[in-house]
């Protein structure tokens, strides 16, 4: 029996040379401060392929030229998306939480407001936690927070 035509194109995985990597990673790097370092090239490679078949490219090569000629940027912010970690959730971190209400919040007593730039927010749980214990814990002032990704899917989830 032959496989069907497509048959191929589902199979095909190009591999990631080292140049394949040190490109990506310098321009991840470069635009937007995603640090991939080396010993990452198995994340990197499972998560750009996906890109890769999706849009036909035989190789990493040929995505990483596509990239950069896309002035648009659609294709760039396409990869950050892919390669961002998003992990989050509420409570993550307990830790953090429990030094932000014993040390940071009383050495902060004195401030009527208080102004937050929760960076690498994901999809918003830790921002939520943040927001939740800044009420509980200072009820009376006012509590503004900015939240940031480099993912645009995180963001649009958010």
């Amino acid at each position: 029996m032959k496989p069907p035509t497509d048959w191929l194109e589902q199979e095909y995985t190009p591999a990631l040379g080292a140049r394949d990597f040190d490109q990506i990673r310098h321009l991840a790097h470069g635009t937007f401060g995603l640090d991939l370092k080396p010993g990452k090239e198995e994340l990197v490679a499972a998560r750009l392929r996906r890109l890769l078949r999706k849009d036909g490219f035989r190789s990493f090569q040929d995505y990483y030229r596509h990239v950069l000629a896309d002035r648009s940027g659609v294709a760039l912010a396409a990869m950050i998306d892919a390669l961002a970690t998003n992990h989050t959730a509420f409570l993550r971190e307990p830790d953090h939480f429990t030094f932000l209400r014993e040390k940071v919040l009383p050495s902060l007593a004195t401030r009527d407001t208080l102004e937050i730039w929760c960076a690498a927010c994901s999809t918003g749980e830790e921002v939520w936690t943040l927001a939740m214990i800044l009420n509980e814990a200072c009820p009376q002032r006012r509590i503004s927070i900015a939240a940031s990704d480099i993912s645009n899917k995180a963001l649009n989830a958010a």
